[in-house]
């Protein structure tokens, strides 16, 4: 279900993309954008109710019930496992999600003679599906048959996305083609860690905190969305796209450390 929604709201802004490329007028992009919301939610119910309906009440037994997991304060759970320390890469990881999607047509056409609006909308649609092809690469192929730990697993990822972070730091002086690679890069390893979090909120469920997990880590990650709105575009229009870039890779090495340092924590929590 989860991956449902992803394809969901990966669609629906694909279309909003492809729609603004070609349509002039604003308001009917919104009225687009509506029509294709209506028509995912009449399929999201269809699925979830008719065809998995995974959606079912959590009632257990007596004899189901860990007494003794039930007594850990949720303060402390989430210090022990190391959801605290997740946190902040959480944030960058949906900071750099929005910034790869909603910036990159504003920064391709400003240092890019050769890209129209037309070509930096067309552009910005590969990039996207490029997100959700990290999401089938995580869900079909990585997951678990060689990623078998998500900490870990966040840990490659970050560390993956690095290199593709570097060659962004030369927007404007590499060609457009090697910008375009290091951006749809980026957004395949976030596209995948964006659901391998997910999986990750799952480990809470023996503690009846699942829903918990996801919520902090949905606030955090509504958090980095207000800073992407307002941080990267004021520092662009300050200090330009390179600069822009060039905090993409800092933000890649903390989230990088910070996942590392969150390992330890995370493998004492799987041994309760």
């Amino acid at each position: 279900m989860v991956f449902f929604i992803s394809f969901s709201g990966t669609f629906g802004l694909l279309l909003g993309y492809v729609a603004a490329a070609f349509i002039s007028k604003w308001q009917y992009n919104f009225l687009l954008s509506a029509i294709a919301v209506f028509v995912c939610l009449v399929i999201f119910d269809f699925y979830c109710v008719r065809l998995e309906p995974c959606m079912k009440p959590d009632i257990k037994t007596a004899e189901e019930k860990d007494a003794s997991a039930s007594r850990i304060p949720t303060l402390k759970l989430f210090a022990i496992s190391g959801l605290l320390l997740l946190l902040f890469p959480v944030l960058i990881r949906t900071m750099l999600e929005q910034g790869t999607r909603t910036l990159s047509p504003t920064m391709l056409m400003e240092t890019y003679e050769s890209v129209s609006p037309l070509i930096g909308n067309l552009l910005n649609t590969i990039i996207i599906i490029s997100g959700f092809a990290g999401m089938v690469l995580l869900k079909y192929v990585l997951y678990p048959r060689f990623i078998k730990d998500e900490v870990k697993g966040m840990l490659l990822l970050f560390a993956a996305a690095l290199p593709f972070a570097v060659a962004l730091r030369y927007v404007g002086k590499a060609s457009v083609l090697v910008i375009m690679i290091a951006l749809c890069g980026i957004s395949i390893v976030i596209g995948a860690l964006n659901l391998l979090m997910s999986y990750y909120n799952t480990r809470f469920i023996k503690y009846g905190k699942n829903a918990t997990a996801a919520g902090i880590t949905n606030a955090a990650a509504s958090f980095g969305v207000m800073a992407e709105s307002y941080g990267f575009l004021y520092v662009a229009d300050k200090y330009g796209w390179n600069t822009v870039t060039s905090s993409w890779t800092g933000m890649v090495i903390v989230a990088t450390l910070l996942t590392a340092a969150a390992i330890p924590c995370y493998i004492k929590f799987k041994k309760m």
